[in-house]
Parts: structure tokens; sequence; C-alpha cells
């Protein structure tokens, strides 16, 4: 699902759930994951499965979002303002 996004090209989205974001370029986002007012950076390079199976075996992080993860809202900009 998405709804009011700006996805930028080459970007991996695999049943995922996306509201008044932007994804940057090359962006991979796995199945589960749920953004809502979010901002996400893009990548410089694509990490191929293999790649991403040969990190995740070492113990590394691979670029992208993993399965499931969820991210909400942000604090609220006029909290922030009322200082």
């Amino acid at each position: 699902m998405s709804i009011y996004n700006l996805i930028s090209y080459g970007c991996f989205l695999r049943e995922c759930s996306i509201e008044h974001s932007i994804v940057g370029e090359r962006s991979r986002l796995d199945s589960g994951v749920e953004l809502k007012d979010t901002l996400m950076m893009g990548a410089d390079y694509y990490q191929t499965e293999a790649e991403i199976a040969s990190l995740v075996a070492e113990g590394k992080i691979p670029i992208g979002i993993e399965k499931n993860t969820k991210s909400g809202k942000p604090m609220r900009r006029d909290k922030i303002l009322q200082l």
C-alpha cells in the first residue's frame, strides 16, 4: 500500500506499507515494513542477494530496512517549537 508518497527510482519494495513518506533512490524495504511520515535516504549502490546473505551470516547489517520494521510518526513539529 502506498498513500501520498515520493518514491525514487531503483527501489526494491516487497509487500510493505508506505504512507506520507519519501523513499530515496536504491532503497530496499522488505516484507512487513511500515513507514509513516518518514524521510528515508537512499543508498549509493545496490547489494545483491548473495552479498546480503553473506553480511547477515557474518553478523553485519545490510543496506535497507529488514522484515517487519515499523517507523512511526516522529515528534510533532509544533511540539518542538513550543520551547
